[in-house]
């Protein structure tokens, strides 16, 4: 009266050796399609891990959100391994899965880990599909504002102002990261911006984060000052230091890191002009000369300034 007894390796109670009348046909006691996993046997709770627990030849049943026949459960060689239908990289977008057609719009539509793959034109590595997350936001590969030029593309240096836009961030100022002409890799991005209209200091920060780079610049080391003194060809620019919070106490814009408060120093680091910062309590920003030595301002007056863009 029992079937196929002593072939049951996993412990789950069935077993490989096939259908038959006398247990009930398929899906019964001997059609268990794993006999080295206790998890999977005919009628077991169906999971999203790329496995077909309940023996039904479907895997990952009931776990496809958007309709496009695949799911986010992972690849396995029951379904035909990497690209096949349980590797949808987004299961939000029916749009998006292995082997869809990959368009111009900051997405990867075929899942395989590339955006907008087939549309760079110029051959710099940068298309003209619009910022996204996927490549790193604004300012990454898929930002190309000239994709007919290899020599545009963003953060690529800036030479002149008055010479074009030739770093994709909207402005035309000088700028660079101190290897001319070549892709921007790690550490602080500078750019000096000397408009018709000079700004104040806020106006120059709306002004820096609206070209996507992420602060006032932020000279942080002998080197940095150095370079960026480079960039400033007149005048004495905002920089992105402050003393708001407490008089005389100097911090950078971007998250309280600490700069000495007087003279010059390099842990913490700071580089003032002789006599400066002079501690007016209504003087609470901070601007840097064409040798990169700072100076207190109010934040109302109006300067040319700097931007940053930093890789960790």
């Amino acid at each position: 009266g029992t079937v196929d007894e002593g072939f049951n390796v996993d412990g789950d109670a069935f077993t490989t050796c096939g259908a038959d009348g006398i247990t009930g046909g398929a899906g019964a006691a001997d059609d268990d399609c794993d006999d080295t996993d206790s998890t999977v046997f005919p009628g077991a709770t169906e999971t999203c891990d790329a496995d077909d627990e309940d023996c039904d030849g479907t895997v990952d049943e009931g776990f496809n959100v958007d309709g496009d026949a695949f799911t986010t459960c992972g690849a396995d060689g029951i379904t035909g391994g990497a690209g096949a239908a349980d590797d949808d990289c987004d299961d939000t977008d029916s749009t998006v899965f292995p082997g869809a057609t990959e368009t111009c719009d900051a997405d990867d539509e075929d899942c395989d880990g590339t955006v907008d793959e087939g549309f760079n034109v110029d051959g710099d590595a940068f298309t003209t599909c619009g910022a996204d997350g996927i490549t790193g936001g604004a300012g990454a590969a898929d930002d190309d504002c000239n994709d007919a030029d290899p020599n545009i593309y963003p953060l690529a240096g800036d030479a002149a102002a008055g010479g074009g836009d030739e770093d994709c961030d909207g402005l035309d100022c000088i700028a660079g990261d101190g290897a001319a002409d070549t892709p921007f890799s790690t550490g602080p991005y500078y750019v000096f911006c000397s408009p018709g209209t000079l700004v104040n200091n806020a106006d120059a920060l709306a002004a820096c984060t609206g070209a996507f780079h992420e602060r006032l610049g932020e000279p942080r080391n002998a080197t940095e000052t150095t370079f960026l003194a480079t960039l400033i060809s007149t005048g004495t620019p905002w920089i992105g230091l402050n003393d708001a919070a407490t008089a005389a106490d100097f911090v950078y814009d971007s998250g309280g890191l600490d700069a000495c408060d007087t003279g010059t120093g390099t842990t913490p680091y700071c580089n003032w002009l002789a006599g400066q910062p002079d501690a007016a309590a209504t003087v609470d920003c901070v601007t840097a000369d064409t040798s990169g030595t700072w100076s207190d301002k109010d934040c109302s007056e109006l300067n040319a300034y700097t931007c940053e863009t930093r890789v960790p």
